[in-house]
């Protein structure tokens, strides 16, 4: 049997409960990377993706280019996110098994 992860960059966004809703029609689940501003624009998307069985990891908290960061500075994009997505992930009643 193949198997392959599939991941979707950049939510949460307005499409992302028909995208979750696509994706379990066919019996798909997939890591979805977040952005933490994006979740905290469309929180009530995000849990929904969590709550349907999809995971959601840290894609940054404002999705800068990184290359014109300091370490500092990328850091605490990535420890920004980190925050939202823990109170995302309580807010569902999801345990975050994976970072």
């Amino acid at each position: 049997m193949i198997q392959a992860l599939l991941t979707i960059d950049d939510v949460a966004s307005k499409n992302t409960p028909a995208i979750v809703d696509y994706l379990n029609e066919r019996g798909i689940r997939a890591l979805l990377f977040a952005w933490g501003e994006n979740v905290e624009r469309r929180f009530d998307e995000a849990v929904y993706a969590l709550r349907a069985g999809m995971l959601v990891g840290n894609h940054s908290y404002s999705h800068p280019a990184f290359s014109k960061l300091t370490f500092e500075e990328g850091v605490a994009e990535i420890e920004r996110c980190e925050a939202v997505l823990e109170e995302l992930y309580r807010a569902a009643g999801v345990q975050r098994k994976y970072r």
